[in-house]
């Protein structure tokens, strides 16, 4: 009988983990985190080892880098399961070499034994190293072919919504930086395993969201310090939007890939370049205008999804720039984000007077304006008669 070993630190996903493969023919250890990965593999060498790469004390890419260097071990396969937002932490693992990658938004009970049963079955299994993965942003129509985690899901979901939403109101209210750090890794924790159950239940624009959400907290808790009012409205947002399609997985969300044309016009060079490249980070395509007379020529040549505008720009500010813009055939719902240093309430309200969907602070923090994007594409595809 092959023996897996799976390392995750979540305790439900790796129940998850444990019963599928164990109910498909496999021997199944479990460690928590990378130091008791390590701590095991000292002793005992699996067949395999499914390895998250997002983890407390010693992360995956850590352990990886140890098994690769160890005589015995090198040559074991690996399978790393990830999150598609953390683009450089799967690059620096798949050069190391694994047998299998998978994102956690996609990662279905099925597709995941298949895959290791294939890696198991091979003659020489380190022979089939992936040395690079492609990140997929995909939102696919949930079909029957195969079993989901669905009653674990039913199960599991509402008590991990109703302790984010906990652990998000103790974030609110607290300012001692210590408190509000280990507060940051608990939504972290928790919003990573919403990001989990939904991939495996196969509920695709709960687990993206989740998925986006999960790299803003993995993110701002190694810089707490990036946390002001815009970030926390957008974390708070962001739970309440993970609600909204936690209510809603009855309904068979789904999309086509999650591809979207964007338009930044800033007349700051370095904020346009900024912006850019936080699209980039989610796979977003983003074309930017220093010269909004240009921007507004680009709106009515080609189409944008979702457009991210300065206030205060020469010749035509923000807010008339929106207001030109929603005359604009197809732009009377596109959605707009404003991305300014005037992050006040009344800047905020002549927002949303002008026409605007919401605002964000400068300096930007990339993933907020990255999961805010997200959140707001989501919501334009979601059926009529969904509530903000």
């Amino acid at each position: 009988m092959n023996k897996i070993l799976v390392v995750d630190d979540d305790a439900l996903i790796l129940h998850l983990y444990r019963q599928k493969f164990s109910d498909s023919g496999f021997e199944v250890e479990t460690a928590s985190d990378g130091v008791s990965a390590i701590r095991f593999l000292h002793s005992q060498r699996p067949n395999l080892v499914l390895l998250d790469l997002m983890m407390p004390r010693l992360s995956g890419v850590e352990v990886l880098k140890f098994i690769r260097s160890d005589a015995v071990l090198r040559d074991t396969p690996v399978v790393i399961l990830t999150n598609c937002f953390m683009g450089d932490m799967v690059e620096t693992a798949t050069a190391m070499g694994v047998q299998g990658a998978l994102y956690k938004t996609e990662c279905k009970p099925a597709e995941l034994v298949a895959l290791v049963r294939e890696i198991l079955g091979s003659p020489k299994p380190a022979e089939r190293m992936v040395t690079g993965v492609t990140a997929r942003v995909v939102l696919s129509k949930k079909t029957d072919a195969a079993p989901t985690a669905e009653p674990e899901f039913s199960e599991s979901a509402p008590d991990a919504l109703s302790e984010l939403r906990v652990v998000c109101q103790s974030f609110i209210r607290t300012t001692e930086p210590g408190a509000r750090t280990q507060q940051l890794a608990e939504l972290y924790r928790k919003a990573r395993q919403v990001t989990a159950i939904a991939g495996f239940a196969d509920h695709p624009m709960l687990s993206l969201f989740a998925g986006a959400f999960e790299a803003l907290l993995f993110e701002l808790s190694a810089k707490p310090a990036a946390v002001n009012p815009s970030v926390i409205r957008t974390v708070v947002s962001g739970v309440d939007f993970i609600g909204e399609l936690f209510d809603r997985v009855r309904e068979n969300l789904a999309d086509v890939p999650l591809s979207a044309r964007m338009l930044a016009v800033d007349d700051d060079p370095l904020s346009n370049r900024i912006v850019v490249e936080a699209m980039r980070r989610v796979y977003l395509e983003c074309v930017s205008y220093e010269d909004p007379g240009q921007a507004m020529r680009a709106l009515q040549s080609s189409p944008f999804d979702l457009v991210l505008l300065d206030i205060e720009m020469p010749g035509l500010n923000g807010f008339d720039f929106c207001k030109q813009l929603r005359k604009l055939p197809g732009y009377t719902k596109a959605p707009v984000i404003y991305v300014t240093s005037h992050a006040d309430f009344g800047h905020r309200a002549k927002g949303i007077l002008s026409g605007g969907d919401d605002l964000i602070a400068k300096p930007v923090f990339p993933m907020e304006l990255a999961v805010k994007s997200i959140m707001l594409l989501l919501r334009s595809r979601l059926p009529q008669g969904a509530t903000k």
